[in-house]
């Protein structure tokens, strides 16, 4: 389990992996390039979660009786960031990212007829830094490869739960832990749209490498698909 020094230290490596990108880029930092993307992250949650549906559907079945089930799933939330890209050389650089992300999970609990959908909505204020590769001569449309750590703050985290068109919600925030850590990689393409300006597409999946819950008994990492979309301006000359 990660504690807050531990966390901490790792907030000062990440810092400090940031100033080694920035630091004696000369006339490649000039050239630098802005950009900001948004697109639908489809979130889910593995190690215990199945476990946390079963005792979701076990506290049901205490209360109302049946025989209920839980079926755990993915959870579309939407993603939003920017990012200042330091190129090292025409196919290499440095991304430093800063993003508003929903992650989580939902669950499906059913027994006969009766069916409720438990949503689990974690939002996160994320900072990535990673590696960009673009292999191949320059061109109008480039294939972008991304890899690197993410540090996420968690700025909100609610369970919603449906049920015969009604709704509820209630605050999870102590249940899950204000800082995790992960990782990203991704694919993407950019297609040039002007002199300075470009296009992008990216698929990118989240790792998570640190409990998101803040429970002795119960372990759980994030796991998720994202599809982006967004501009990229140079400010360059």
């Amino acid at each position: 389990m990660l504690t807050h020094g531990n966390g901490m230290r790792c907030a000062w490596v990440l810092a400090a992996v940031a100033a080694l990108a920035l630091a004696g880029a000369g006339e490649a930092a000039a050239q630098g390039r802005f950009g900001f993307f948004g697109g639908l992250n489809f979130a889910n949650m593995g190690g215990d979660m199945d476990d946390v549906g079963d005792e979701l559907a076990a506290d049901l079945e205490a209360e109302l009786g049946g025989d209920w089930t839980a079926e755990k799933g993915s959870k579309t939330g939407l993603g939003v960031g920017a990012y200042y890209f330091v190129p090292r050389s025409s196919t290499l650089g440095f991304q430093i990212e800063a993003q508003y992300i929903r992650r989580g999970v939902k669950f499906d609990i059913a027994s006969g007829g009766n069916e409720a959908e438990v949503s689990l909505k974690l939002d996160y204020f994320e900072i990535p830094l990673l590696l960009r590769l673009s292999p191949g001569a320059e061109s109008d449309a480039r294939l972008v490869f991304l890899l690197g750590p993410v540090i996420g703050f968690k700025a909100g985290a609610d369970m919603e739960v449906e049920a015969d068109g009604e709704s509820m919600s209630a605050d999870l925030g102590d249940e899950f832990k204000s800082m995790t850590f992960g990782a990203i990689g991704g694919v993407g393409l950019t297609v040039a749209t002007g002199e300075n300006s470009a296009f992008l597409l990216q698929a990118r999946y989240y790792l998570g490498l640190s409990n998101a819950l803040d429970d002795d008994e119960f372990s759980s990492k994030s796991g998720d698909f994202g599809f982006f979309a967004g501009l990229e301006f140079g400010l360059g000359d």
